[in-house]
């Protein structure tokens, strides 16, 4: 795997790298789209954090908000006049905001002066006895039974996605655990990358212990000393720089560079040509590789840093430092807001077919349903 780090403000073009595309002809094309990049700073609707189970009791009641670029936040409140004998509560609005639909996993909320809407979803079901401390990373393995995750206080555990409890905790790591993951489409087998990106460990969820070092091509694993290697076509790192690089791993040439505004601290790909990163200052650049200068979109919920991004359907989830995590959809014409941790850092996210899952600082994995996935 080669690693973009660069400094440098120009953007490097290779042109004979994007199949089926004249260079001349390319750059007139890149220009006609550049020129249609579009800056959403969108208004944000916030709600209070434990919003469902206050709104569960009658009479009870909780803040909430939509701030709107370049005009005063606008605040409210939202009241139980009841429950349903469903236990669906009976939710009005104070005269800022309207109540578009109330359901038991989540609330529809509207602010006509923002002109925005906000779909905020509540936990399926959190996990509170894995980890200690602050949950740093998670995976969940390809058919969906167990998952991975990391801690702060140095531990790394495998747990049951039905009910949280754990499997396994892998030892024999000498340095703190940052990141895991699972190999792709292996089970038995997980991969953990350490902060340095020079170092990798496995261990064997049978046994619990830690293998020779080795790296992948493919879903094989082939030993090296202190490597990890993987056979991509095109792998996108963004250090933490304000540039970032994509490389072509099989002739380790660099493709483009992008500035971006702050350090940037995630990336995935949307699609073979879409590339979407996640900075410290809170923007979400969509970026199409034939264009090699401007991003098409730009996003902006708040100023906290992005801290990971995960391609779903249509588009993708965001998570953010104050404790936001969204989910933004091209076919929506709302925001699906992942509701639960009161402003603490959410520093992953990961999926399986229709769940959702979460880890926050402060300790908690969350598991979400979402039923348009």
């Amino acid at each position: 795997m080669q690693f973009g780090c660069s400094t440098g403000n120009i953007v490097r073009r290779r042109a004979r790298h994007l199949k089926g595309s004249d260079p001349h002809e390319r750059d007139t094309n890149s220009t006609s789209r550049c020129s249609r990049i579009s800056y959403k700073m969108e208004a944000r609707m916030q709600l209070q954090s434990d919003w469902y189970t206050a709104l569960r009791e009658n009479e009870g009641e909780v803040w909430v908000s939509c701030k709107i670029p370049g005009k005063p936040t606008v605040y409210g409140s939202l009241k139980c006049q009841g429950v349903s004998h469903d236990r669906v509560p009976e939710i009005i609005a104070s005269e800022e905001f309207e109540v578009l639909e109330v359901s038991k996993k989540g609330i529809h909320l509207s602010c006509p002066s923002g002109r925005t809407s906000s779909k905020f979803i509540i936990p399926h079901t959190s996990y509170s006895r894995i980890h200690d401390k602050s949950i740093t990373c998670l995976d969940i393995s390809c058919g969906g039974g167990l998952g991975v995750s990391t801690s702060t206080d140095g531990s790394m555990k495998i747990w049951n996605c039905q009910n949280g409890d754990r499997r396994r905790e892998l030892t024999g790591h000498v340095y703190d655990v940052n990141c895991c993951r699972f190999f792709p489409r292996v089970t038995e087998r997980v991969s953990l990358i350490f902060p340095s990106w020079t170092v990798g460990e496995m261990w064997c969820l049978v046994h619990g212990m830690a293998l020779p070092d080795c790296g992948i091509v493919g879903n094989r694993p082939v030993w090296r000393w202190w490597r990890i290697v993987v056979l991509l076509s095109m792998v996108a790192v963004w250090a933490r720089l304000t540039t970032a690089s994509i490389w072509e791993h099989l002739k380790s040439a660099q493709v483009f560079e992008f500035l971006g505004s702050d350090a940037f601290n995630c990336c995935a790909f949307l699609s073979s040509v879409y590339i979407v990163a996640g900075a410290q200052d809170g923007n979400i650049y969509q970026l199409d590789v034939r264009c090699l200068s401007t991003p098409v979109q730009v996003f902006h919920k708040s100023g906290a840093p992005v801290h990971s991004i995960l391609p779903i359907r249509e588009g993708f989830i965001a998570s953010q430092g104050d404790g936001g995590c969204f989910l933004i959809q091209q076919d929506l014409d709302h925001t699906i807001e992942l509701t639960g941790p009161d402003t603490e850092p959410i520093y992953k996210v990961a999926s399986w077919e229709k769940f959702i899952f979460t880890c926050c600082r402060d300790g908690l994995v969350r598991k979400y349903q979402l039923s348009n996935l």
